[in-house]
């Protein structure tokens, strides 16, 4: 075949599979390494075919098979891999100044030879070891790459019309050098350092990094042996807790001067609550579809920059983590709430994670809960009703999740980064249930699973509410 680029990306002919050959024989999404066995019959299809990038990239009737590349070094104690920053100059506006750990590109109609029989599988092969080629240079005889799963993301319009065959490039040694002008700062680094920088800001990286770095590390992270993952409720966990304990909670009430602050801990994750009053409601409220003389409760949540071993920038307003985190707060508080026993005034409420070990929204849902009852009852006697306290129960929330098949109570980071399943549960201090988001990250989960984790979780939830109770002592309201 005889390219048809003439200078312009967008006029390339590139390698396409029809999305409907894709979706049948590949029900994923994020990375699988599973969906390999399944892609050859893609592969095997006399469907591939060239098409204009331009025109691909706008027709969702296709998908186009793109090559990513890890460059890695396993030999010694610990995985590198090979990282690089775009530059803000590079093609890909969508991708400049991103962080990447693949390289690669697509397959273009110079790759075929029409002399194969299987031009698709043959192009492929081909197309990778000229991307390398053009992209690093290294210091190794004959390449010894292997594909090693599949990363997809239909939730973005650019994703849904790509689907990345991730291969790793394994070095002796850490020796290769990028060979393109855009490129800055590229240098092997350890894999466990770029997932805390994917942790820290994943917004910094190349979507189709962070999906491999994480199923293909994360995943890894589970062979690590019974005492940092344990397989059975006899080990130990890597804090040398058991399965069914919490880390170490507390509660210092009166950390700052305002009307209710809370500085919590639970383990290394530490946050501090900080409980506001302010005389007015939010201007939603004042018009006439919302009744008059009721209040408000709402939530913000942070992470300082320090709270993370990568320091996370400073940012003017939340990102999509912390908005549904402030959200869940705010809900978790409200649904015991009473607008109008609090009459027509507003309680903010500020979650400042100071470090983080796992399980921060859980503490701040905590930690917020105490700080909002001495808030209340710093204004009791401004109330319409002193004897109507304006929430009618306490509210506490922990994590739980399979690790191994095994359930664990108040997952800290290690454990959360390598969870099959990952739940967080908010309830009362009645033992009611206020809301649980639960995920399979890895795997599914059963009735019976899902009964032991819930079970676990009110297990944590009740003990973290005996604590709240006891810090509080006399300033508890609640009979």
């Amino acid at each position: 075949m005889t390219s048809q680029c003439v200078g312009n990306k967008f006029d390339e002919r590139v390698l396409v599979a029809p999305a409907s050959l894709v979706r049948d024989a590949l029900n994923f999404k994020g990375f699988s390494a599973d969906a390999l066995d399944k892609f050859d019959s893609v592969l095997d299809s006399n469907e591939l075919t060239f098409m204009r990038r331009g025109d691909a990239e706008v027709d969702p009737n296709f998908i186009q098979l793109v090559p990513y590349v890890l460059v890695v070094c396993e030999t010694g104690a610990e995985p590198l891999v090979f990282a690089y920053r775009r530059g803000a100059g590079q093609g890909e506006r969508r991708l400049a100044s991103k962080w990447s750990v693949g390289v690669g590109g697509h397959v273009n109609d110079v790759d075929a030879d029409a002399r194969e029989k299987n031009v698709g599988r043959a192009a492929l092969e081909k197309g990778v070891r000229r991307e390398i080629n053009e992209e690093i240079i290294v210091e190794a005889g004959e390449l010894d790459f292997k594909a090693v799963g599949l990363v997809y993301d239909p939730d973005t319009e650019v994703g849904r019309v790509h689907l990345g065959i991730v291969y790793k490039l394994c070095l002796d040694a850490p020796t290769a050098w990028h060979n393109e002008a855009a490129i800055e700062n590229a240098e092997f680094r350890p894999v466990s350092k770029a997932l805390e920088e994917i942790d820290a800001d994943h917004e910094r990286f190349e979507s189709w990094s962070v999906l491999a770095l994480n199923g293909l590390y994360r995943a890894a992270a589970r062979t690590k042996g019974a005492r940092t993952l344990y397989t059975d409720k006899t080990a130990l966990r890597v804090d040398g807790r058991r399965w069914d304990q919490t880390r170490a909670i507390k509660f210092q009430r009166g950390f700052t001067n305002a009307a209710g602050s809370v500085l919590a801990a639970a383990g290394d994750t530490v946050a501090l609550c900080v409980a506001s009053v302010v005389e007015d409601v939010p201007e939603w409220m004042k018009r006439g579809d919302v009744a008059p003389n009721r209040g408000w409760i709402t939530a913000e949540y942070r992470m300082l920059p320090s709270s993370v071993k990568v320091r996370k920038p400073r940012q003017d307003r939340p990102d999509g983590r912390a908005t549904e985190i402030q959200r869940l707060i705010g809900r978790s508080l409200r649904a015991v709430f009473d607008a109008e026993a609090l009459g027509p005034r507003t309680i903010y409420l500020d979650c400042d994670v100071l470090q983080a070990d796992g399980g921060t929204r859980t503490l701040c849902v905590s930690g917020a809960c105490v700080a909002l009852i001495d808030a209340l009852n710093s204004i009791r006697d401004r109330l319409p009703d002193p004897n109507r306290y304006p929430i009618r129960d306490a509210v506490s929330a922990v994590s739980v999740g399979l690790i191994n098949g095994v359930a664990a109570l108040d997952l800290n980071y290690v454990e959360d980064s390598a969870a099959d399943v990952d739940m967080n549960v908010v309830t009362t201090a009645g033992g009611r249930f206020v809301e649980i988001q639960g995920t399979g990250e890895e795997q599914t989960f059963d009735d019976s699973q899902l009964a032991e984790m819930l079970s676990l979780a009110k297990k944590g939830t009740s003990e973290i509410a005996a604590l709240q109770r006891a810090v509080l002592a006399d300033a508890w309201p609640f009979k």
